[in-house]
């Protein structure tokens, strides 16, 4: 109970209690005698007034139980908000059965989807001895026209498909009332499987979930995760590690092979044997960018997860290119410790690092810097919190620099940071290619750079490394594909068809479901409404009682 409804509760009972005191209570007059008084003219008689309870009283006065009854239907009211009348039902059957019909349903002999096929059958003709209606799906075609009965379908079935595809069947056949959703499936059932209320619409009850696993534990060796390692700045090579799954008792050895962008083949660094249980890794060194292609071969089991294309943006970072005058200060060593340092500008994927003066070009990628004028100089007087630029950087310390800035910058650049007297001291470019403008460390390229001083120049200097790279292609990019090339998509789930058969239901699970046939009414209103008529009564007669003693 509300705080709120406990007060009007608890104002009613107390109109209660006085009502009924009110007409407990009697007054009785009595005359006085004042004879010694007598000869003094126009005295009124005296009296005394005295109370006498008289219990009774109420139960002969109409008044008194219109009010009484008046008074008890609001507390009604009050008492039975949330209560309704008796809810008016009926018994449906309606049964929409799902059928799995992905890659890994093709397994067995008979396969999966042809009994699947048959248990869709058998539920089919329960429901309708038991006078209800169902209708059979497939996925992920979600209509069986989409597909050929008894074939699994070459792509794979996500959770999420699963679900979209029933709901999309929920929200557009009316045909039947949904009491019941059968899944015909090799998976496991999910522990959150849920549908969006949406799928139901007006419904005010979801359909009953039964979930079917079907099939036995099948042997299947799959690749199931890839992993890159790009070249450090020690030199290093790069690796790409394929992970491989074996479930159930796997027959022959098999093999997995790994073909280079040039359609080389490439041996694992460290002999592993595909035989036996769980998870096995193998790893290859790679020295390009490009697609390769992965290919598992086994003697037995499900084909649909033993391909993948791995697409490898890089190598490694990105590497710098440092202008002459750069190479052997102390910012070129710090530069080489963060990134490959190239000689050759003509290649295109490098980051240049130049000086930046008067007719300088910085129409590529690059991190550019000009030199600080020697002066007065400003305050910092403005500055572009939301930039990555100024991530982790005390802007504290900038304004101690006092920097001179630049009157103007390039065309395309963007102030980031500016003085209180304009001048430009951090600007940025975006776009194809990214380019930093900043200033040089304090005493120049060749700056002592281990000291505290220098922290915050190093932070923005990380920073702009990071801007000037961030639109660079993704390094590793898995796609699952037929034996054709073609993607596959959403095979995370077909790997793992040797997982036991869970407990599966029973045709008798299945059972006509009672469902409202009417909306039920709340109890409070008919209770107000009746408050109501006998508050109208109750002022009726009092006013016929005040019209009679007028008279």
């Amino acid at each position: 109970m509300t705080p709120l409804s406990f007060i009007a509760i608890a104002s009613v009972g107390v109109t209660v209690l006085a009502l009924i005191i009110k007409y407990m209570r009697q007054s009785k007059v009595r005359q006085v005698e004042l004879s010694a008084l007598a000869f003094l003219p126009g005295l009124s008689k005296a009296s005394e007034a005295r109370v006498r309870w008289n219990i009774a009283r109420p139960l002969s006065s109409p008044l008194f139980w219109l009010r009484l009854l008046f008074l008890l239907l609001l507390l009604l009211a009050l008492l039975m908000d949330g209560l309704t009348f008796a809810k008016h039902s009926r018994a449906s059957l309606g049964v929409l059965i799902a059928v799995d019909r992905s890659a890994s349903m093709g397994i067995g002999s008979p396969n999966r989807l042809q009994l699947a096929e048959q248990k869709a059958s058998d539920i089919s003709a329960y429901v309708k001895e038991r006078g209800g209606c169902s209708r059979q799906i497939f996925l992920p075609d979600e209509i069986s026209s989409n597909g050929n009965r008894g074939e699994a379908s070459e792509n794979g079935l996500s959770l999420s498909a699963m679900q979209s595809a029933i709901a999309s069947v929920l929200r557009g056949d009316d045909r039947c009332e949904w009491t019941h959703l059968v899944v015909l499936s090799d998976l496991s059932k999910p522990p959150f499987f849920s549908l969006d209320p949406d799928a139901f619409g007006q419904k005010a009850v979801a359909p009953h979930l039964l979930w079917f696993q079907i099939g036995e534990p099948e042997a299947n060796s799959a690749l199931v995760d890839v992993n890159f390692d790009a070249a450090d700045f020690a030199g290093s090579e790069a690796r790409l590690t394929l992970s491989v799954a074996s479930y159930g008792d796997v027959k022959g050895a098999g093999s997995l092979h790994l073909l280079g962008p040039d359609g080389e083949y490439i041996e694992p660094t460290d002999s592993a044997d595909l035989l036996g249980q769980g998870d096995k890794q193998f790893s290859f060194a790679v020295s390009k960018p490009g697609l390769y292609h992965a290919t598992l071969t086994e003697a037995k089991g499900l084909a649909i997860d033993n391909r993948l294309d791995v697409e490898l943006g890089a190598i490694s970072v990105l590497p710098v290119y440092l202008e002459p005058t750069l190479e052997s200060s102390s910012l070129g060593r710090l530069l080489g410790r963060i990134a490959p340092i190239k000689r050759d500008i003509s290649e295109d994927d490098l980051v240049v690092v130049a000086g930046y003066g008067k007719g300088a070009s910085v129409a590529r990628r690059g991190i550019y810097f000009y030199d600080d004028e020697a002066g007065d100089a400003s305050r910092l007087g403005y500055f572009d919190s939301a930039s990555p630029l100024l991530e982790a950087v005390d802007l504290d310390l900038v304004d101690k620099r006092r920097l001179h800035g630049l009157a103007s910058v390039p065309e395309g650049f963007r102030a980031v940071a500016k003085g209180s007297d304009g001048r430009i001291w951090i600007a940025t470019r975006s776009g194809k290619d990214p380019a930093v403008l900043m200033p040089y460390p304090v005493g120049g390229a060749n700056a002592d750079l281990s000291g505290n001083r220098q922290l915050t120049w190093l932070v923005t200097l990380m920073n702009a490394y990071r801007f000037v790279t961030s639109d660079r292609k993704h390094l590793l990019k898995v796609d699952y594909v037929s034996d054709t090339g073609e993607p596959l998509r959403d095979v995370t789930f077909e790997s793992d068809t040797a997982k036991a058969v869970g407990k599966k239901p029973a045709l008798t699970d299945i059972q006509p479901v009672a469902r409202p046939v009417a909306q039920d009414a709340p109890i409070w209103p008919w209770l107000l409404l009746m408050a109501i008529v006998v508050l109208l009564i109750e002022r009726a007669v009092v006013l016929r009682s005040e019209m009679g003693r007028a008279q």
